[in-house]
């Protein structure tokens, strides 16, 4: 099981041109297998143990634990954030004016909220790497004002933040 991983991550990653490095873990049957392969900076290599920023690969497991909520009935993809999150405790703190209320988990899921995005504010970046002990809700204030209509695909951190909350 391990060679046909290990020959599997090879495939994908040795004809890729432009690279650094890749680290993978599988875990299965109470058993964890890791590889990584490449290089972690200039002339270090990759290891298990190198450290690495997870980022935008975070979207891809929020949004599988949102719809594993929405088949278990938690709420539906039709469900606004104003009602999803109608009982959290700091949404009422949330700038109206930053975040559309009626914006659906599916136009959250599918980058089609036509939010804004907070992360690409170059001080709204590093008041968050200098303070990891805020809220994800906090982030949301951080959100440059107004937003357009939803429905028209647009990358953006504000709604996997606000994913998160849900």
């Amino acid at each position: 099981l391990q060679l046909a991983f290990t020959t599997s991550v090879d495939t994908e990653f040795d004809p890729v041109i432009e690279k650094a490095g890749i680290s993978v873990s599988v875990y299965s049957d109470g058993r964890l297998w890791q590889y990584a392969k490449g290089v972690a900076r200039s002339s270090v290599a990759m290891t298990v143990s190198t450290p690495i920023q997870i980022k935008s690969t975070s979207k891809t497991f929020m949004s599988a634990l949102i719809l594993d909520q929405v088949e278990n009935g938690m709420y539906s993809l039709s469900d606004t954030v104003s009602s999803t999150l109608a009982d959290h405790p700091g949404y009422a703190l949330v700038d109206g004016d930053r975040i559309n209320p009626e914006v659906t988990i599916e136009e959250l899921l599918t980058m089609k909220s036509g939010l804004n995005t907070y992360h690409m504010v170059g001080e709204n970046f590093v008041a968050i790497e200098n303070n990891p002990g805020w809220k994800p809700i906090e982030h949301l204030n951080m959100t440059p004002l107004g937003y357009s209509d939803p429905g028209i695909y647009e990358y953006n951190d504000t709604n996997t933040i606000i994913l998160a909350i849900i």
